[in-house]
């Protein structure tokens, strides 16, 4: 197993961990992280949710460069 697969197999761990907790998938998450709309339900002054919520959006990121790669990387080989 390369380090790229374990590295994806841990994005996708983390992922699936942040999707449990807060009840919403990834795609869901991103977008409304990014147009401000996850601060009406949790304000900024609850801080529990803050580095989750930018540890996710981290995680996402890598996902979406890595997993692409990795399917081309499959259907190569």
């Amino acid at each position: 197993m390369s380090s790229k697969t374990v590295t994806l197999g841990k994005i996708e761990k983390r992922l699936r961990e942040f999707e449990k907790k807060y009840n919403m998938i990834s795609s869901e998450f991103q977008k409304k992280y990014h147009s401000g709309e996850l601060l009406k339900r949790y304000p900024p002054e609850a801080e529990e949710w803050h580095g989750d919520f930018l540890e996710w959006a981290g995680e996402y990121r890598s996902y979406k460069r890595i997993h692409p790669m990795m399917t081309l990387v499959t259907i190569l080989n």
